[in-house]
């Protein structure tokens, strides 16, 4: 704008030195040197505000161009750390994923071993419970065995018992005829006595004939009595044994090594209440832990089981343990 109005001025100037040369002919030569250097200082001061605006021109379109560039700079930087804070925001949501993915697979394996232990388990508790059937049944069994057994043993002691009431009522029964044969035989005498003198020899050796047959049967029923007695005795000594050996046997413990028919030769030397003194287990057709639990058994039952009567009790006995099953 400054520049325009040193234009204008110069040219009125130009103009106003024109009119005066037309309107008063020729100008003194000063005037018009004067006039020259006013117009030719106007002219340069035009050219050089000119080119100061210009120059101011120059830079401030430059200084446009330049902000334009710097904005289009911060446009374009603007949208580069949008593209780079979208693709970190991607990365970091992939890494997340990523996290996230590793998380639930870690949580899916902890899940499936946790569940593996369970089977595992629930797989021991079974196999327990079937391992406590099969021990219960094995107890019913030997309990059933154990209880036919003793049925048995009361059967035969039973029997045993009344084979013995019916002997002595036999006994006595016997004894009753004699005594009421001698009575008969009495009063016959008395009868004979009163009756013939002649047959009291004859009923004299008749007397003396029965007397022997008496006494005859006497002895065979003392036999009778003493083999009776003798079997009786055997028969007490094989239950006694049989529960020293049951109770043994209840207390016997299986070694794994053990196989069916094992058998130990037992010798125990025990004192009249049962208690045992000395234990030998020999012969054995297992192995040593099979003879160390056969021993171990035998001490387990001291006191064995007494005698039922001073007659069959023996302080040094000697058996088979063969275990059952």
């Amino acid at each position: 704008m400054a520049v325009g109005v040193h234009l204008l001025a110069l040219a009125l100037l130009v103009v106003g030195f024109q009119m005066r040369t037309d309107a008063g002919g020729a100008s003194p030569p000063q005037v018009e040197s004067i006039q020259a250097e006013v117009v030719q200082q106007d002219v340069l001061e035009a050219q050089q505000l000119a080119r100061q605006q210009a120059r101011r021109q120059t830079a401030e379109l430059r200084a446009a161009r330049q902000a334009k560039l710097e904005a289009q700079r911060a446009r374009e930087e603007a949208r580069r750390e949008a593209a780079l804070e979208r693709q970190r925001a991607a990365e970091e949501a992939r890494r997340q994923a990523k996290l996230e993915l590793e998380q639930e697979r870690q949580q899916l394996a902890q899940e499936q071993a946790r569940l593996e232990a369970a089977r595992r388990q629930a797989e021991r508790e079974r196999q327990k419970a079937q391992e406590a059937q099969r021990q219960a049944e094995l107890a019913r069994q030997k309990a059933e065995e154990e209880a036919r057994r003793q049925a048995e043993l009361a059967r035969q002691k039973a029997e045993e018992e009344a084979r013995r009431a019916a002997e002595l009522a036999r006994q006595k029964a016997e004894a009753e005829a004699r005594q009421a044969e001698l009575e008969r035989q009495r009063r016959a005498e008395e009868r004979r006595r009163a009756e013939q003198q002649r047959q009291l020899a004859e009923m004299q050796r008749k007397r003396e004939l029965e007397e022997a047959a008496r006494r005859a049967e006497q002895a065979r029923l003392a036999a009778a009595e003493q083999r009776r007695r003798k079997a009786e005795l055997r028969s007490l000594q094989a239950a006694w044994g049989g529960a020293i050996r049951a109770k043994i046997e209840r207390l016997w413990r299986k070694p794994a090594s053990a196989s069916p028919g094992d058998s130990c030769i037992v010798h125990v030397s025990q004192t009249t209440g049962g208690y045992i003194q000395t234990v030998d287990v020999t012969r054995c057709t297992g192995d040593e832990d099979f003879r160390s639990s056969v021993e171990a058994a035998v001490y387990k039952a001291d006191p064995l089981p007494s005698a039922p009567t001073p007659e069959v009790f023996e302080s040094q006995l000697e058996f088979t343990f063969v275990p059952e099953g």
